[in-house]
């Protein structure tokens, strides 16, 4: 395999391959066991049972699921995500190496 190929089917997202695109995944979904279970819940839930009770989508359409939308985990960005995770670490360095 060629590098560009090889680097365009490392950069594909197989979420777009398995989900339509009006379905947005929860950013934390990294577990091939959730993945498959996300994929079971797209074909069986409908829209509205996807919105009330998914357990892997964050968005279905433009409409946030009542998961994603009861935590306030998830409707931080990555950024601030990063920044309280290394605050974590600090804290818990700082709490172990006295």
């Amino acid at each position: 395999m060629d590098t560009q190929s090889l680097i365009a089917a490392l950069s594909d997202d197989i979420a777009l391959h398995l989900f339509p695109t009006e379905r947005a995944l929860l950013p934390n979904l990294d577990d091939v066991y959730e993945l498959q279970l996300a994929f079971y819940e797209n074909l069986i839930l409908s829209d509205a049972e996807l919105l009330r009770n998914g357990a892997y989508f964050a968005k279905v359409g433009e409409t946030y699921t009542r998961h994603r939308g009861s935590s306030p985990f998830l409707r931080r960005t990555s950024s601030e995500l990063a920044t309280r995770h290394m605050a974590c670490f600090r804290i818990a360095g700082s709490s172990t190496h006295r």
